[in-house]
């Protein structure tokens, strides 16, 4: 059979429908029966700053001569930053809290804006530290029902009673990006009419389509179908025969800044038409499957989907997921019946497929539409969609006015190809991440969908300037040469370089060389005509050599060391180093042992015969190689590792006795790696390598002698395939550069924790111990950038030898978060030299709250609870007589499609006349 499917928005008055929340929970009625019910707890977010624009003065600076903008750190105290303020002289002349501290500072007369700036990054007490940027009002496209008010969905000045702002913040966003020209959005609607002229400069139109012949020149099965589909008549004609479709393509893609009519959020991107409804106006499921598979195949990376229907169709699910594994984002309004989705689920918006963006629609004072349907689980966030203004097929008058979650989801669609086109790289799921991790929250929208806030177009496609930049190479010995090449986003007239060395560069890709060692942050600072300034910075890592030189034979005897069974290029598990090693200045506490001659600080590769000369950036790098040669272990072979003496003078011993070597007239190897504790010296020490048997192999004539760092850039190599031969009872020592502080984190392991929307997490923390292993004292600061991580100390002094712990923490503002992996990095950094600096990862997973549906199961007389949730997670099915005492049914994981199905009989169901799922 087919569905009836139907648009959201009618071309009528839409009668008002209240909605209330019971308490502090949802109650959702489910599918099959109306008394059963589900638990679902509404989201909470926090407020979004208010931005404030003006005119700029007439200065040639973009900011402000005596003044600049500070956020804390969080966890810094109050107390230090004041220090700071009048060690600088600077005066206070705002100060906002709340998940994160601003402050507005006064410079003294004459001051630097820029030196302030970077004392104040220098600290460790700041996170951001910006001009006092001027601010000019973004300017409006001149289309008439734009500059009239009337599009108040893309500039909300409060006309017509609205609340100033209450939009979607286009204007903004347009002067960052406007253009997507290249990008295709589907429509997939009532049609459209072709000869509008706000639209036709927009139409896509098929390359493989010749207009007019009557053949079907690109093979696809339609003939002519030079603009898009009519997939209800298999044919080219698209022409609107309800105006609803014509009414969404306006808002998607009305040619913007043209001197006509309306505009639309994208002004010049490529609107397909996909028509599913017959003449009459009736549309059905097959002729809906048509379309996508229509825009799929023809490129669309955004389609519209102002359509409904509450029966589930896994034949459209599997459609629009082919769409998913495409990379195409699919808009999908939630319907205008002022319902719970949650409870009556409206597809294809409530498929549980990550490349859909459930839309709601707002009014012009940023309530909830009444008409609109909601969900704190099935709806992710709200649009503009009442009393919209766009183009009508009418031949009377070519614009109206009207209501719907339909046009809700047309602005969206919009928005998704500006914000698709202005990051190409993205996949679906991270296009819409990025716009729902950027929303306005609002009060009105608290528990009514997922991300609790309405569309913040200029957000979600970012600043109009961005600094970025790569540097070739990042790490070497001095004297380096580095090349810099620019990669940052906008209109660039302006660059400027400083390489932290006391030197500086305005052209746009500069090469610089480093003198001496040391970790330099490199910033880039980039401007735009409209004084639009971003800055950057990168670190290039300088680092001196080992220095090889012959050292006094004393072979230590590994024979009461812990042996290792190591077949043929086989690789040791992780050794654990009784002290941390520093290997060009960074701190190592683990390291691999190869059959094959070597040692790795990372195993990728190290079980390749077939040695290499050094540097190189293929793996494996961060590799020592007393002898790295296709060797093969024999019956007599040992392989030993341990360690021998007292802190701080212990030695890490690593031995190869009677290894043999391969090919003709075998011949077995016996030699060592040392590693020095104080020193940290590299010894390799050859007892048995020049065997009397004359083996082509021996002597390291097939062999690689040396270390590599684990950039593959750097390396002090002895020897390579013979360059220089090996002697019996021979020592080599790799000496580093002279040893400052070095700072070692432990434990090395990233912090990974989850839990559901609105927590709690777990784990919920995670304990550092930060150690100065070097000579030298240090000092050090760590931060991290996402405000739902709190960091217990900021920065710090270690004299040598001394440790001090730091507590990360997943603070409350982590409950806010949607559904959804959020990643962050935790960053501490040796400001005294570098050795040590170190990242840690922190992974968080928000699952999703779980939804649960009823069904019957055919004719037999049980039913089905399916729970919609994350993929692999597990869940439990509880029912309820009286929504106070739960009895578990059934729990388990669900499957790849985040799916955990129970079957009972009727007569179950009967007796527990609530459900819900919860996490297990």
């Amino acid at each position: 059979m087919k569905y009836l499917i139907m648009p959201f928005a009618a071309f009528l008055p839409l009668r008002s429908v209240g909605n209330e929340l019971c308490g502090s929970f949802l109650i959702s009625v489910l599918l099959w029966v109306p008394a059963f019910g589900i638990w679902l707890a509404p989201q909470s977010t926090d407020a979004a700053p208010v931005q404030l624009l003006r005119p700029a003065p007439s200065v040639a600076a973009s900011y402000r001569p005596n003044r600049i903008l500070i956020q804390l750190k969080a966890g810094v105290g109050s107390d230090r930053v004041a220090e700071m303020h009048a060690r600088h002289r600077n005066r206070v002349l705002h100060h906002s809290s709340g998940s994160a501290v601003v402050e507005v500072l006064e410079l003294p007369l004459g001051s630097s804006v820029q030196a302030h700036i970077k004392a104040y990054l220098a600290s460790g007490l700041i996170e951001v530290a910006e001009p006092d940027f001027w601010v000019k009002s973004a300017s409006l496209p001149n289309d008439p029902y734009v500059q009239n008010g009337d599009q108040w969905h893309l500039n909300n000045t409060g006309q017509s009673g609205g609340v100033v702002g209450a939009d979607i913040h286009a204007s903004v966003a347009w002067d960052t990006f406007n253009s997507p020209s290249n990008l295709i959005v589907a429509i997939i609607d009532t049609g459209v009419l072709v000869s509008h002229p706000d639209l036709i400069a927009n139409l896509w139109t098929n390359p493989g389509e010749i207009p007019g012949n009557g053949i079907d020149d690109d093979g696809d099965g339609i003939v002519d179908d030079v603009h898009g589909i009519n997939a209800a008549a298999n044919s080219g004609d698209i022409q609107d025969v309800v105006g609803h479709g014509t009414f969404v393509t306006g808002l998607i893609g009305a040619v913007g800044d043209n001197g006509v009519g309306v505009s639309g959020v994208a002004w010049k991107v490529q609107l397909m038409m996909c028509r599913y409804v017959d003449n009459a106006g009736n549309g059905s499921l097959s002729d809906v499957i048509q379309c996508f598979d229509y825009a799929r195949t023809k490129g669309a990376k955004v389609i519209n989907a102002s359509f409904a229907t509450t029966n589930f169709a896994a034949t459209l699910q599997t459609t629009i997921n082919n769409c998913r594994t495409a990379g195409i984002v699919v808009v999908a309004g939630v319907g205008n019946d002022a319902a719970n989705n949650d409870a009556v689920p409206v597809y294809p918006a409530s498929f549980n497929l990550d490349n859909i963006i459930a839309v709601a629609a707002t009014d012009r004072s940023d309530q909830l539409a009444a008409f609109s349907n909601y969900g704190a689980t099935n709806v992710d966030l709200a649009v503009p969609g009442q009393q919209i203004t766009s183009t009508e097929a009418s031949g009377v008058t070519p614009y109206s006015v009207n209501d719907g979650t339909s046009f809700s989801t047309a602005i969206m669609s919009g928005a998704m190809a500006l914000v698709a086109a202005r990051f190409p790289t993205f996949t679906a799921s991270e296009l819409i991440q990025r716009v729902l991790s950027t929303v306005d929250p609002l009060p009105s929208l608290t528990g009514k969908c997922v991300s609790g806030g309405r569309l913040n177009l200029a957000r979600a496609v970012g600043p109009p300037v961005t600094s970025d930049f790569t540097s070739s190479p990042a790490t070497g010995a001095p004297p380096l040469s580095v090349q810099f090449t620019d990669a940052s986003y906008g209109a660039i007239t302006q660059w400027a370089w400083d390489f932290n060395d006391g030197s500086s560069s305005g052209v746009q890709n500069p090469s610089h060389v480093f003198a001496s060692a040391g970790r330099f942050s490199v910033e880039l600072t980039v401007q735009d005509a409209n004084g639009h300034v971003a800055t950057n910075h990168h670190d290039v890592t300088v680092v001196e050599n080992f220095q090889i030189s012959p050292g006094s034979f004393a072979w230590i005897d590994p024979s009461t060391m812990t042996s290792l069974n190591l077949s043929q290029n086989g690789v040791s598990a992780a050794l654990p180093l009784p002290f941390p090693f520093l290997f060009y200045g960074q701190p190592q506490t683990n390291i691999y042992m190869g059959a094959n001659g070597l040692l790795g600080f990372d195993p990728s590769s190290m079980n390749v015969a077939a040695n290499t000369d050094l540097p190189t950036t293929a793996a494996p790098n961060g590799i020592l190689c007393p002898f790295w040669d296709a060797l093969a272990p024999g019956m007599a072979t040992k392989f030993y590792a341990g360690a021998i003496g007292i802190m701080p003078n212990r030695k890490f011993v690593t031995s190869w006795v009677n290894v043999n070597t391969t090919g003709a007239r075998v011949a077995p190897l016996t030699f060592q790696c040392i590693l020095e504790e104080g020193t940290h010296r590299i010894l390799f020490q050859y007892q048995d390598v020049a065997p009397t048997s004359k083996s082509p192999r021996a002597s390291g004539k097939t062999a690689t002698v040396g270390v590599e760092d684990l950039a593959g850039v750097l390396a002090a190599r002895y020897s390579f395939n013979g360059s220089t031969l090996l002697s019996n009872n021979t020592t080599l020592v790799f000496t580093p550069p002279s040893q400052a502080g070095i700072l070692l984190v432990l434990p090395s392991t990233t912090l990974t924790a989850s839990g559901p929307v609105g927590g709690p997490f777990a784990p919920g923390s995670q304990l550092y111990t930060l150690t100065n292993s070097g000579s030298a004292s240090l000092t050090w600061t760590g931060s991290v950038t996402k405000a739902w991580l709190t960091l217990s100390s900021a920065s710090g002094a270690l004299a040598p030898g001394q440790s001090t712990t730091v507590s990360l923490t997943i603070n409350s503002a982590a409950n806010a978060l949607p559904a959804g992996g959020v990643t962050d990095t935790l960053t501490v950094k040796n400001l005294s030299n570098g050795n040590g600096d170190t990242t840690r990862t922190i992974a968080l997973t928000v699952l999703k709250t779980p939804r649960i549906s009823i069904e019957l199961v055919s004719a037999l007389p049980q039913f089905e609870i399916t729970v919609f949730g994350d993929p692999s997670t597990r869940y439990r099915v509880e029912g309820s007589t009286d929504l106070l005492n739960w009895t578990s049914v059934d729990a388990g994981q669900s499957g790849l499609d985040g799916r955990f199905v129970v079957v009972e009989p009727v007569s179950f169901l009967r007796l527990l006349r609530f459900y819900r799922a919860v996490l297990e």
